[in-house]
């Protein structure tokens, strides 16, 4: 950036880890002979907040969900992974929640006026031979009373499709990775193209699997239910209003709130076990700030970085003050690492065609008012559509530490009160603690500060096209 304030050590760190794992999402790396693979989230429309520190995952709140599949798993775990899907987030790199619900605003949005001209036959039966492909209805009796009930629900092989693209998402995140780790050094950049294609053959693989699973017919029929397109406008809010109900439970009973089922792949992201499998990345502390993108920017110098990397919650888990605390400029040879996995958020109860169609309006909303498709909005109901987040456990701080800093790491290995360093949470408690019966607690042996407990640190957004249009 140019015209930029003298940038300290914490503002070098806070842009590197923001644009190197921007960059393992949204960028393209050569492979084996010199081609490029096809981003998993094109940068232009894709949009990374960072957590102003972790949030800590106590893996039981989620593990082994409700679905109608399993009647025997956790309603509480089936609901929380309804209320972590049900976020919308501000335009703002550090993650900002808005007091709005994504199902509520989605509600809103299925209620919309529709005036369009009234489509042919042939575009009806079209559309309708289209969402048979992509959706089924199911007959689901309730365990209670015994009602019976049609939902609309994904069809196998639109299920298969996603699953699968989802999955060629997150091995590219983790060959991206690979290649941006090997090209830290000189000698790993000159190993790499010995390396690249043993790396690349899962994704190759994921690549394979996902277009060999009918993905042309799938594709084909998204393309006839595109409503920009075929012009069927009411006849898709129709069809998404069905979709929406056939989601709703009442997952605390049937007097609760109504809530609406999503899931997160892969399924096993809780899992210690699985964990031992994630891809590690390390970062090291950076020393140019060339081509960062605005957000990278406002992020580290506009956020909190400027006051210190080390934030210490005194009276602890949001309740006291907060202290930041600067890196020592004494210390040398910063970095941090983390096994890491791209959690893929599956709503099947939301249409996301819906937001490019037009001749559509809601009663009292401007046009625009869900989103104006651009990178910074205010006002606006869902500027962006949270699609992954990214977990981490055993992040390692390691360096060649100055006096100040090894105070800070005794301080987060005894401290009761939540510590944050950066993006990731180094003490405190899981959000379901209420009680604060167990504080997880970084560990230090005078060389890194360790903590081997499941956070949030980030999550990966989609903008929302421009939204009600103009002439509704």
């Amino acid at each position: 950036m140019t015209d930029s304030p003298a940038l300290n050590k914490d503002h070098l760190m806070a842009l590197t880890i923001y644009n190197q794992l921007f960059a393992a999402l949204t960028g393209t790396s050569p492979g084996a002979g010199g081609s490029s693979l096809q981003p998993a989230f094109p940068a232009d429309q894709t949009y990374l907040t960072l957590e102003p520190a972790g949030r800590f995952v106590d893996p039981k709140d989620y593990a082994r969900p409700w679905t109608p599949g399993n009647m025997k798993g956790s309603l509480s775990a089936a609901l929380n992974l309804a209320q972590l899907a049900d976020e919308i987030h501000l335009t703002n790199p550090v993650t900002t929640r808005s007091t709005d619900k994504l199902s509520a605003v989605y509600g809103t949005i299925l209620r919309a006026n529709v005036n369009e001209p009234e489509p042919s036959q042939e575009i009806k039966e079209k559309h309708e031979a289209a969402f048979r492909v992509l959706y089924r209805t199911v007959k689901v009796t309730d365990e209670d009373t015994g009602e019976v009930t049609e939902k609309t629900v994904p069809s196998v092989a639109y299920r298969e499709y996603r699953k699968l693209e989802q999955a060629y998402q997150a091995a590219l995140s983790a060959y991206q990775g690979a290649y941006l780790e090997a090209h830290k050094t000189p000698e790993g950049a000159e190993t790499w193209p010995l390396i690249a294609p043993t790396q690349r053959m899962p994704v190759t693989a994921a690549w394979d699997d996902w277009r060999g699973a009918d993905a042309g017919i799938i594709e084909s029929a998204l393309a006839v239910v595109n409503t920009t397109e075929n012009k069927a406008v009411a006849i898709a809010f129709s069809k998404a209003g069905e979709l929406f109900s056939s989601y709703a439970t009442s997952l605390q009973g049937p007097s609760a709130a109504v809530t609406y089922r999503s899931t997160v792949i892969p399924s096993g992201w809780v899992s210690a076990e699985e964990a031992e499998d994630w891809p590690t990345v390390t970062i090291s502390a950076g020393t140019t700030v060339e081509n960062d993108s605005k957000e990278a920017y406002d992020y580290a110098v506009n956020g909190n970085y400027g006051l210190g990397f080390w934030g210490f919650n005194v009276g602890g888990s949001g309740e006291g003050r907060e202290e930041r605390e600067r890196s020592d400029e004494a210390t040398k040879d910063l970095e941090v690492s983390f096994k890491y996995c791209l959690c893929t958020i599956s709503r099947p109860w939301l249409d996301g065609t819906l937001f490019r169609a037009p001749y559509w309006s809601v009663s009292g909303w401007p046009p625009h008012q869900v989103s104006d498709g651009t990178r910074a909005q205010e006002g606006t109901s869902l500027p962006m559509l949270p699609t992954a987040f990214l977990c981490v456990r055993d992040v390692k701080i390691t360096a060649k530490w100055g006096r100040k800093d090894i105070e800070n790491a005794q301080r987060a290995s005894k401290s009761s009160a939540d510590v944050g360093w950066g993006p990731f949470k180094m003490g405190g408690f899981h959000s379901s603690d209420s009680a604060k019966s167990h504080h997880m607690r970084a560990q230090w042996d005078g060389r890194t500060l360790t903590q081997p407990g499941l956070q949030i640190i980030g999550w990966v957004h989609t903008i929302v096209p421009a939204c009600p249009p103009e002439r509704g």
